[in-house]
């Protein structure tokens, strides 16, 4: 079983690689995600980092990331397809409109590639200005620019746009949990005006809505609490949920 312990161990072991890997290019190296605000599920949730550049990442990366990834994974097999590292250049991050232009991503599910960047991007760099801990470079907040509430809010309906089609797309058990606590977290944003992790949203949406509590109950235990893939879905219910959700916040 993974210990917190092996997680931090794993960070440090990829900050190593790779500053070695990407050398003078790289401006900083910032974890983010449920390690940084204590949501971390040891079994479960991903290492999540942010590779800031000099430059925009270039096909020659993709080969170096993956197999600083793959050497990560080798030290610390629990962690197979639980790292998720994004790249960008320093430029990319401060565009007013960062659309289009080049990420560098590895992630669980994906092999390491590259791909144009999509406003859901703009979200989390968002959060990484007081979520993330600069492992390599300045402080986040020098980084990563404030963004105003009506861009990130726009975003974020639009990843709820979204989920009435991805909810279909897929019916296993982790899924089902998984749209749950992130639909929680759109409502949290939206609602409360406030970021949340899954486990902090989850909460906080099943304490002002009686009639989904024990679903949402069953994702945070799911989740968090060592849930199996082999026990039932709740497909016919979550996507219910999903779409009555959605269909609030976008109306």
């Amino acid at each position: 079983m993974a210990e917190p312990i092996e997680a931090l161990q794993l960070v440090d072991l990829l900050t190593s690689l790779l500053h070695r890997a990407l050398g003078d290019s790289v401006v900083g190296l910032y974890l983010h995600g449920s390690l940084t605000v204590g949501d971390f599920a040891p079994d479960r949730s991903d290492i999540d980092l942010y590779l800031v550049l000099d430059r925009d990442p270039a096909v020659a990366d993709v080969e170096a990331v993956a197999t600083v990834v793959g050497q990560a994974v080798e030290a610390y097999p629990a962690y197979d397809d639980r790292i998720e590292v994004e790249a960008f250049s320093a430029a990319t991050v401060r565009a007013g409109d960062p659309t289009d232009r080049p990420l560098l991503r590895v992630s669980p599910g994906e092999p390491c590639h590259l791909l144009p960047v999509t406003p859901h991007r703009i979200l989390g760099w968002a959060g990484a200005r007081t979520d993330a801990t600069a492992l390599i470079g300045p402080a986040p907040v020098d980084v990563f620019p404030e963004r105003s509430a009506d861009v990130t809010d726009e975003v974020v309906r639009g990843i709820v746009r979204e989920w009435p089609v991805w909810v279909t797309e897929d019916d296993r058990v982790g899924f089902n949990a998984y749209a749950v606590l992130t639909l929680c977290r759109c409502w949290c944003h939206l609602m409360l005006h406030e970021r949340l992790s899954k486990l902090r949203a989850g909460l906080a949406y099943g304490g002002v809505s009686p009639d989904d509590a024990e679903l949402t109950r069953w994702a945070i235990r799911w989740w968090y609490r060592g849930g199996q893939d082999d026990e039932p879905a709740r497909t016919d219910e979550v996507r219910a949920f999903v779409n009555r959700i959605c269909a609030e916040l976008v109306s």
